[in-house]
């Protein structure tokens, strides 16, 4: 239900994408962040921004009343390559 998109820097900075398969046009919800203990409020679909710490291995977790969440994110966040 979501993606991330990782622009390299200390901290981390990671845009969280909600890719929304239903028809529904809002959600409320909590975005949790395990290895920060930090949690978001969520009441909208629109992306957003957050800083983790450092490069590293993460668990993102969404829970709603009102959906089913999937997450889909690196294994751990590394250094973007370029070609």
């Amino acid at each position: 239900m979501f993606s991330f998109n990782v622009a390299i820097a200390n901290p981390v900075t990671v845009t969280v994408v909600f890719e929304n398969l239903t028809e529904q046009t809002t959600v409320n919800g909590i975005f949790y962040i395990t290895e920060t203990n930090q949690q978001f409020d969520i009441t909208t679909l629109a992306s957003f921004t957050i800083d983790l710490p450092k490069k590293g291995k993460y668990e993102f977790r969404f829970h709603s009343e009102e959906v089913t969440a999937f997450t889909y994110y690196p294994a751990r966040i590394t250094k973007k390559t370029t070609s």
